[in-house]
């Protein structure tokens, strides 16, 4: 009898470590902006602050226009401060579209043409 002895020593090791990166890391970092560039983006931020605050405060002077009774408004156009300024102004503006009514046809003039040179 025949003591057969099958020694199966096929050991498969597929795992093959390889110690090289992903490729996506073999690129170099990009260069960091330059600081004007920077400088740029924040003072355009800044600036989109201060347009939005004046827009706020534009439309607390309306609501403030719609809301006061007359007398007081009155009160605040005559003294001094820049609110009472503020509010001469949008009074002007709203008064001058409103007063303006519809645009005459502009006046033709007829040229001169037996006009002598």
């Amino acid at each position: 009898m025949a003591n057969s002895s099958s020694s199966s020593s096929s050991s498969s090791s597929s795992s093959s470590s390889s110690s090289s990166p992903p490729p996506f890391l073999l690129l170099p970092p990009p260069p960091p902006p330059p600081p004007f560039l920077l400088l740029l983006l924040l003072l355009l931020l800044l600036l989109l602050l201060l347009l939005l605050l004046l827009l706020l405060l534009l439309l607390l002077l309306l609501l403030l226009l719609l809301l006061l009774p007359p007398p007081f408004l009155l009160l605040l156009i005559r003294s001094g401060s820049w609110c009472g300024g503020a509010l001469k102004f949008i009074l002007f503006i709203i008064l001058e579209r409103h007063s303006a009514g519809p645009r005459d046809k502009p006046i033709r003039t007829k040229l001169n043409t037996n006009a002598k040179m």
